[in-house]
């Protein structure tokens, strides 16, 4: 079976107040790198509300996957700002 078929039952709200699963750390810091343009605003999250969860993410994050994942943002996403702000917060 994949790795990814797992099923989570662990659950919280989000922002928009409804049902969400909890993810492992490894998993929502590339949902919000891979998902985030820096340069405004969201409807829900501030630039540096995206930033705070980055730091606080990066804290538990392991130091070559971090790397990896700001190359693939780079390089593969077209991503310039947000592997600036991993660099800078790593």
């Amino acid at each position: 079976m994949s790795k990814f078929n797992q099923t989570s039952t662990a659950k919280t709200t989000n922002l928009a107040g409804g049902i969400n699963y909890i993810n492992d750390n490894k998993i929502e810091l590339s949902s919000i790198v891979l998902n985030s343009a820096m340069s405004h605003n969201a409807f829900y999250q501030s630039q540096s509300d995206k930033i705070e969860i980055i730091n606080r993410l990066i804290a538990f994050g392991q130091s070559d996957f971090i790397a990896r994942l700001c190359i693939f943002a780079r390089t593969r996403a077209n991503l310039r700002s947000i592997s600036h702000v991993l660099i800078a917060y790593y």
